[in-house]
């Protein structure tokens, strides 16, 4: 079995340390990640809403 880094009821680092793994979607607060390249970005949510923009 992997390395379970800073493991709580919510989550876990991969033993590399590069990915979080959610357990559960239901999280404290709302989790989400904002993914852009200055100019085209997108934001989605744990629970599977999100949006997308243009800044150019």
């Amino acid at each position: 079995m992997k390395e379970k880094i800073f493991e709580n009821k919510y989550g876990y680092f991969t033993e590399n340390g590069k990915e979080y793994v959610i357990k559960t979607p239901q999280t404290p607060k709302p989790w989400i990640n904002v993914i852009s390249n200055g100019d085209y970005g997108l934001v989605i949510s744990n629970t599977g809403s999100g949006y997308s923009f243009n800044l150019s």
